[in-house]
């Protein structure tokens, strides 16, 4: 939803402060669904279930061998699980190369930075082989 709420929130997307509002409102759904489910089970809106102190250092993965072991690790690797997702490294590309109007490339565009943000953090997670 993230990706798609940045999308609206370009200029001139949407019309009015109406839009505006019910884009914002709709893309805040489920965080704030989330933030509640969380409060009620454990506690705090940012809490998650995980002992803080046994998580906080795990952080560790040399980032190229999480980055690599994301996308190509034989037992959990993106592209090894899904081959098709290959595509998108297409799509991504002509969505950056693309000299179209900025509406019909932005969208692709910002999936694309969600995705390479994801992907780059979680590659520093200790267990990014999901074993």
């Amino acid at each position: 939803m993230f990706p798609l709420g940045l999308f609206l929130l370009l200029p001139g997307r949407l019309a009015g402060w109406r839009a505006y509002l019910a884009a914002c409102i709709g893309v805040a759904i489920f965080p704030a669904l989330l933030a509640l489910t969380n409060t009620l089970m454990f506690g705090a809106w940012y809490a998650t279930g995980y002992p803080p102190d046994e998580y906080r250092d795990n952080w560790r993965t040399f980032w190229p061998v999480g980055a690599a072991g994301l996308l190509i690790a034989p037992n959990s690797g993106l592209f090894i699980q899904s081959p098709f997702t290959l595509l998108a490294l297409v799509g991504g590309w002509v969505a950056w190369r693309s000299t179209a109007p900025l509406p019909e490339r932005a969208l692709l565009r910002t999936y694309t930075l969600t995705f390479f943000a994801y992907w780059a953090v979680f590659s520093l997670w200790h267990d990014w082989q999901g074993a």
